[in-house]
């Protein structure tokens, strides 16, 4: 994707390209340049290009071109601008995902301390020896005794 913006005498373009494994936004002027933004995943990208174009026009709209300037001063001004406006959507986009990793860790951590919790139940079978009195003879009696043994880990 490429977006070129045209003011006075001024073109630059904003672009987004797959760079490796990943995708890159960027500001380019005269083949310099001025902004790069690299992501993992093309619906990050995607939304970050979406707003770094409405951040270019708001911010041109804001601050017009002076006849006075030079572009590559200009072109440093946006590039200012968009970095700010850059690491302050990322600090949002990190703030969620934080969240939402220190919730399935908080999960899996209560669940580790259930699991080492568990209690296990063995049936074992004893045999006991009783003596019966009139014949005095020694029977072995049979019985089912339950052992609970707990597991703990330290």
């Amino acid at each position: 994707m490429q977006k070129t913006y045209r003011y006075g005498k001024y073109t630059y373009k904003t672009y987004m390209t797959t760079e490796g494994n990943g995708w890159e936004t960027g500001l380019t002027h005269n083949g310099k340049t001025y902004f790069v933004g690299n992501f993992i995943h093309q619906t990050e990208a995607t939304r970050w290009y979406t707003t770094m174009n409405r951040e270019i026009e708001r911010f041109n709209t804001k601050y017009t071109h002076a006849h006075t300037e030079t572009p590559t001063w200009y072109l440093t001004f946006i590039k200012n601008h968009l970095y700010t406006s850059y690491y302050t959507w990322l600090d949002k986009l990190m703030t969620q995902y934080t969240r939402t990793y220190v919730k399935a860790l908080n999960r899996d951590v209560r669940k580790y301390k259930t699991l080492t919790k568990t209690t296990w139940t063995n049936t074992t079978n004893t045999t006991n020896r009783t003596t019966n009195r009139t014949t005095n003879r020694t029977t072995p009696r049979t019985t089912n005794r339950t052992t609970t043994t707990t597991c703990r880990t330290v």
